[in-house]
């Protein structure tokens, strides 16, 4: 062979030796890379939000649950799986574990297995979740729907908060064995949140009244005197937060929060009439003897005893719920400051708990439309027009218990930090004396006497006074006029500490419907000892 040709069969084959050389380090450098890429798989096995805590900072949803993680379908774990979850569930973590992947899965308990991984997890919504109205819910794909959820929704979803699992694997994403998994927690834990002015223990107590006492469609409220804060806003009926769609069929509006909805009044409004009758120099003393009727302009008012009361003083026409006495007590003063007194003690104005949760403002007639006796004489015992939420009632009757100054109910108590702490945290909104002292006294004194002589007599462990109202709703069912009955007071009565507030829609009787409840959620707040000397 000629040096030539060697020469070339040399060059020649270096040149493919260096080129297999250079094709191999680059595939063996991917496959590197590859492998560095693909050596840990990790499992999201939850998200969560942020806490919204009760005054106290004690969680008001996100509840614990179980929750494991599986690697590979061996004998004990498969077993333990089919024993712990549903049908569908099983077949599909089986699934996934057959071709080589982990998975996550929720479970009703604890389970004992070395090839599972139990997690420290929540869910948001638990069975008969509390406050659902007011803590609304979420899609399902996660996005805030209503209610408190929607007003704080950047606050309570900042964060990663992620609990995963991860694994070591192969380039094709199989879990190998014997490698460890490391379970993260990114925040997951995170106390960042809300804090109410709600005391878990009092709304609890407002929620199962409203089960036990069968208030259908029904609300109650109850404020602390002393700030005007929110302790329980419950609404009946309720609904399920983590499956709402449930409820779309219900004909008794379950997403409608009944503590902030406006109902016509009835006698409940007696309390702010008498207030102006004092506040304008009408003696309690005044008198008027009831007959059982009542003309004015030409219309003829009946009372609910239709034989009538006899002579009556302020303080049996508040007893008596006598509608002749207040017909007769409202055209001795002006009829303007019914409503201006009115106004000032929160009737007629929207009340924002927070952003996007208001009250509604409700009916309060203007002083120009109560332009006859007839007109005057319907508003005093609280008929016509005028309508209310329960949350402005129980604002009105915290006027009178706190001695006179109205005191603007609010809900919101702090923001939470990462760290737990609180920040922005809210004063109490406006306050403003609006009737006298002494005239605050006379109307606890009347309202104590009241309930004091009811057939039903009041709390058992506290004294208390109050009022009732059994209202005309203008809305009729196969004939009949449906009623909306009220009872709204405070308790202790020589120095209230809360005012509690009942509706029931489509009721019979503020006193057989609502005064048990009253009494019932007193008591029950006496007895954990809620009321501070």
């Amino acid at each position: 062979m000629n040096k030539r040709v060697v020469a070339v069969f040399f060059t020649f084959t270096f040149f493919v030796g260096a080129t297999i050389l250079r094709l191999l380090t680059l595939i063996s450098g991917e496959y590197a890379r590859a492998g560095a890429v693909n050596s840990t798989l990790s499992v999201e096995a939850g998200t969560s939000r942020g806490f919204i805590y009760d005054c106290e900072m004690r969680p008001l949803l996100n509840e614990q649950q179980y929750r494991v993680a599986v690697a590979r379908p061996t004998e004990q774990a498969v077993a333990a799986l089919q024993k712990a979850l549903d049908k569908k569930t099983f077949e599909y973590a089986y699934r996934r574990l057959s071709k080589g992947y982990p998975v996550a899965v929720t479970v009703p308990k604890d389970i004992d297995c070395p090839d599972i991984i139990m997690l420290s997890a929540v869910r948001r919504y638990s069975e008969n979740q509390t406050l659902a109205h007011l803590i609304g819910y979420q899609s399902g794909s996660g996005e805030a729907v209503c209610g408190l959820e929607k007003s704080f929704d950047e606050l309570l979803r900042d964060g990663n908060r992620v609990c995963s699992v991860t694994y070591t694997v192969d380039a094709r994403g199989r879990v190998l064995v014997g490698e460890p998994a490391k379970v993260s927690y990114n925040g997951y834990y995170s106390p960042a949140g809300v804090c109410l002015t709600i005391d878990r223990e009092i709304q609890k107590i407002a929620e199962d009244a409203l089960n036990k006492h069968k208030l259908e469609c029904g609300a109650i409220v109850v404020l602390d005197v002393e700030t005007g804060a929110i302790k329980a806003l419950a609404s009946a009926p309720g609904f399920d937060a983590a499956n709402p769609a449930e409820s779309l069929g219900d004909g008794n509006s379950p997403f409608l929060n009944r503590t902030l909805n406006a109902f016509s009044v009835g006698s409940v409004f007696k309390i702010v009439v008498a207030a102006a009758a004092l506040e304008s120099g009408v003696s309690k003393s005044f008198t008027y003897e009831c007959t059982g009727s009542i003309e004015k302009s030409g219309v003829t008012f009946h009372c609910h005893e239709r034989g009538g009361h006899g002579k009556q003083d302020m303080r049996d026409g508040m007893k008596n719920s006598c509608n002749t006495y207040f017909i007769e007590l409202a055209q001795q003063f002006k009829a303007e400051e019914i409503i201006e007194l009115a106004y000032y003690m929160g009737f007629g104005g929207r009340i924002e708990l927070a952003g996007g949760i208001v009250s509604d403002k409700g009916v309060l007639p203007d002083a120009e439309s109560l332009d006859s006796a007839a007109a005057v004489a319907n508003i005093s015992f609280g008929q016509g027009k005028l309508t209310a939420t329960p949350l402005q009632i129980a604002g009105a009757t915290l006027c009178v218990a706190s001695g006179g100054v109205y005191r603007q109910p609010y809900l919101v108590k702090s923001l939470i930090d990462s760290g737990g702490m609180p920040y922005n945290v809210t004063e109490p909104p406006f306050s403003q004396r609006v009737i006298s002292e002494k005239t605050a006294e006379t109307l606890r004194e009347f309202l104590t006497y009241t309930l004091e002589s009811s057939s039903l007599k009041g709390p058992k462990k506290t004294d208390a006074g109050g009022k009732t109202a059994t209202s005309q709703s203008g809305v009729y069912k196969d004939g009949r006029e449906q009623l909306n009955t009220w009872y709204s007071g405070f308790f202790p009565a020589e120095k209230p500490k809360y005012v509690i507030t009942v509706l029931k829609e489509k009721g019979a009787s503020g006193t057989y419907d609502c005064q048990p409840v009253f009494n019932e959620v007193a008591d029950k707040i006496e007895k954990m000892g809620k009321i501070k000397n």
